[in-house]
């Protein structure tokens, strides 16, 4: 049996985190182990009736215990949980841990525990997909179903030749990270585990590449998401220090958007984030956009359901 777990460290509204987690309980992710970078958030005891998932809330006493201070940035914060959040799952006899954030989803194309089971390699990497908004307000963000798959260089060229300008900011098409996630087994042989990666302590990581799962990215969904976001970063409550030149390039926007208005702010994520119609046609015909449609059901607590869900 490979069971596998999920570990992550969340600030995220709680109706989003409840999506983010019975998701994932219905296809097939046996535990969770949330850690609460506000140790006042509401979600710690949301899920205190199931056992499946185990909440931390991350106070002061909290990194009393795992070091001294709390650290600057969410970066550090995320890996530490993480590297913590491994002790407990080895209590549940898991030997798969996958580190997500809660604006992630993994796209089943074939049964989880499948793909599992026939890995020879200490870690798998996800292709990524980055969800397009097309409006400024959604009911949760899991709704979009087209996401922007990553380009190769002649897929770019392509891309610019055929008009598609607006697609990309600085030269980049993806606005959100581009490292994706790894699903990396937990063994005495791995010396650390990273947000997108994994340090062996006897030689290089054996990776093996799947397109059985992807990771889909819903990365400022809605406009008051998008806000949220780059507000924590402004007021140091999720302080980034890994940003690239891009990202960095979007926040000094933002600031600038935020001190001219609401319109502004409007006007400034449309550019950054929609995608026209004419575009959309060229870039999924040149194999840059993608459309997954997720069952709704998988959202559902009542649900059990095991299955890849359907893509187009």
């Amino acid at each position: 049996m490979h069971k596998i777990g999920i570990v992550s460290t969340t600030k995220a509204p709680l109706a989003e985190l409840r999506n983010f987690v019975i998701y994932h309980l219905n296809i097939g992710i046996d535990y969770f182990v949330l850690f609460f970078d506000d140790p006042t958030d509401p979600g710690i005891t949301a899920f205190i009736s199931d056992k499946r998932i185990h909440s931390v809330a991350c106070s002061e006493q909290y990194w009393a215990n795992v070091q001294r201070t709390k650290p600057n940035s969410i970066e550090e914060r995320q890996t530490i949980n993480l590297n913590e959040g491994v002790k407990w799952l080895l209590t549940k006899d898991c030997s798969w841990i996958l580190h997500l954030d809660s604006d992630e989803l993994i796209h089943l194309r074939r049964p989880l525990a499948y793909t599992l089971s026939k890995s020879k390699a200490d870690a798998i990497k996800l292709p990524i997909r980055e969800a397009v908004p097309a409006r400024e307000r959604y009911n949760h963000i899991f709704e979009p179903n087209l996401f922007r798959k990553k380009p190769n260089q002649f897929q770019i060229r392509l891309a610019r030749k055929l008009g598609c300008s607006h697609s990309f900011f600085q030269g980049e098409y993806f606005r959100a990270h581009t490292a994706s996630k790894m699903i990396v087994r937990i063994a005495p042989t791995i010396a650390k585990y990273t947000i997108h990666n994994a340090e062996k302590s006897d030689g290089e990581l054996l990776v093996e590449y799947t397109n059985s799962i992807e990771l889909l990215h819903y990365d400022c969904i809605g406009l008051p998401n998008w806000k949220m976001k780059w507000d924590r970063r402004l007021d140091g409550s999720g302080r980034a220090t890994q940003m690239r030149a891009n990202r960095q390039s979007q926040l000094s926007l933002y600031r600038e958007a935020k001190f001219s208005g609401e319109r502004q702010l409007s006007l400034l994520y449309r550019r950054l984030y929609f995608i026209s119609t004419r575009e959309r046609l060229i870039l999924y015909s040149i194999g840059l956009l993608k459309r997954i449609n997720l069952r709704r059901a998988l959202f559902n607590t009542k649900t059990c359901s095991r299955a890849p869900s359907n893509n187009i």
